[in-house]
């Protein structure tokens, strides 16, 4: 899908009920999100969006081709923390995006092999990522 320079995700998918009466904190900061170019939503948007599920095929397209450049991106958490949000997402998002899901699984690979950079607390919460969504793909991954 070809997505015109300058839109949103506002522009792509519309108004939804839970932008509409924007009643708490996440509300707000989905709100905002939701109207950003997407081009210019960085690390951290992106891992808030794709842990609300917020238009999850168009983001996690952006996440991996970021993540492809680099793969321990961080958000507000830790360095990796959109591969860890990428690599926990559902399997229907995964089984309706073949093309995605193997480079998720490319880009899983590629992480695995340079997670001694990491600060050690950070290499154990990617490195069980990793082996979480590589065990889930080996044993079909379907059910959850």
């Amino acid at each position: 899908m070809k997505i015109p320079r300058g839109s949103s995700l506002h522009d792509l998918h519309g108004v939804d009920g839970a932008e509409a009466k924007a009643t708490s904190i996440l509300d707000g900061t989905l709100r905002v999100h939701r109207r950003t170019p997407i081009e210019r939503l960085g690390t951290e948007a992106l891992r808030f969006l794709l842990q609300e599920g917020e238009s999850a095929a168009v983001v996690l397209r952006l996440a991996i081709d970021r993540l492809e450049r680099d793969p321990f991106l961080g958000g507000d958490f830790h360095p990796g923390d959109l591969l860890v949000e990428v690599l926990a997402q559902r399997a229907a998002l995964w089984n309706a995006a073949p093309e995605l899901r193997a480079r998720a699984y490319a880009l899983a690979d590629d992480a695995g092999t340079m997670t001694d950079l990491l600060e050690p607390a950070d290499r154990a919460i990617i490195e069980r990522a990793i082996r979480t969504f590589r065990a889930r793909w080996l044993k079909g991954g379907l059910e959850y």
